[in-house]
């Protein structure tokens, strides 16, 4: 029989591509930056998208002082890996960042705790989920599960009676507002059908490109990111023909704040999303947005009065140029942000953590 472990946390993350193009694995990052502030130790379990087949790495990220393992593709040394340094740094949680079959399988082996966090509508939520009986059995052995907003958590509610709580992704909070702006807006995230680009892309040509903005799309454009599709990236480069519209490809972090810090609009129309990170980073740097107002998620994310008044934004409307020009001045989008503040979401997992930890195996 397993000792139960101390009741300190020590969590366990589990990402895909912790290294590389992921915006789970991006905010896992950052809410462990939050953390390490308190007694929490953070270890990351990395599933690369390239990764070597039978040998880990083992990293220290100095951005947020946590350990980062690279987890090997082969099914054994992976789970090898995992045993291992689950005992070796006393892990107790498991926290997935998304649907992690061997995790859970582990966690139940090891009797850890699992706090399953649902990252994507459509794709990891417990409806989609279900349609494998094995899936079904591992969701059951989940401990919490973060459905990230109230859309998904009605869904994942129909499938699973164990502990649920809904604690949305995370921005740093700027005191002061970031009023020095260009005519510029930006379409952040992967140029696949799913992020819905090429509409962004002519809704911007109905309105700001009428008032002399410029167009920056930023995010990865190549066949080697997952829902590429060459034809309609395409239709897109064609789209954007004689009018000043960029492809920049992804963006290092440094470089994607500078954009957050010059532009006036971001168009974000993505089909399906967890809680999009880009768009809340977007709106703690003061960036108006442009939005599908019917979209539930947009409504959680903008909230009633924000969508209200950017309505000019959305439907192009005449007085759309003064409209953006008020609203930036007013900090109204950054204001919006607040709720999504870090230090608050990381207190929230906290808690979640702690709860879990006093609960019986």
């Amino acid at each position: 029989m397993l000792k139960k472990e101390r009741a300190e946390p020590i969590i366990g993350h589990f990402v895909y591509n912790y290294w590389g193009y992921s915006g789970a694995a991006n905010q896992a990052k950052k809410l462990a930056k939050e953390l390490g502030g308190s007694d929490l130790v953070n270890v990351f379990f990395d599933s690369p998208s390239i990764g070597n087949k039978i040998n880990f790495k083992v990293n220290r990220d100095t951005f947020n002082n946590a350990w980062v393992i690279s987890l090997p593709s082969n099914l054994i040394f992976k789970s090898l890996a995992i045993i291992w340094f689950s005992l070796k740094y006393k892990v107790n949680i498991f926290h997935l960042h998304g649907f992690h079959r061997l995790a859970i399988f582990f966690a139940v082996l090891l009797r850890r705790k699992v706090f399953l966090k649902t990252t994507l509508l459509g794709k990891d939520d417990f409806c989609a989920l279900s349609c494998s009986r094995i899936n079904k059995y591992l969701i059951s052995k989940v401990d919490i599960n973060n459905s990230l907003t109230p859309e998904i958590e009605k869904i994942n509610n129909k499938y699973y009676s164990g502990g649920m709580c809904v604690i949305p992704n995370g921005v740093d909070i700027f005191d002061t507002v970031f009023l020095d702006k260009e005519n510029l807006a930006i379409i952040v995230g992967a140029v696949v059908p799913r992020k819905n680009p090429l509409q962004g892309i002519q809704h911007f040509k109905k309105g700001l490109a009428k008032l002399g903005y410029k167009l920056i799309l930023a995010g990865p454009n190549q066949a080697t990111i997952p829902e590429f599709d060459v034809d309609y990236y395409k239709s897109c480069v064609d789209e954007a023909i004689n009018h000043d519209i960029v492809f920049v490809g992804n963006l290092d972090r440094n470089e994607l704040i500078q954009l957050y810090k010059k532009a006036k609009i971001i168009i974000f129309l993505s089909d399906r999303e967890g809680l999009p990170n880009v768009l809340i980073e977007a709106l703690s740097f003061n960036v108006l947005p442009i939005v599908n107002p019917n979209d539930m998620l947009m409504q959680y994310v903008l909230g009633d009065a924000l969508i209200k008044k950017i309505s000019p934004l959305l439907s192009n409307g005449e007085n759309m140029e003064n409209a953006i020009e008020s609203l930036v001045i007013n900090g109204d989008a950054q204001e919006r942000s607040y709720v999504f503040s870090m230090s608050m979401c990381a207190g929230l997992h906290k808690n979640a953590y702690l709860e879990v930890l006093k609960r019986d195996y």
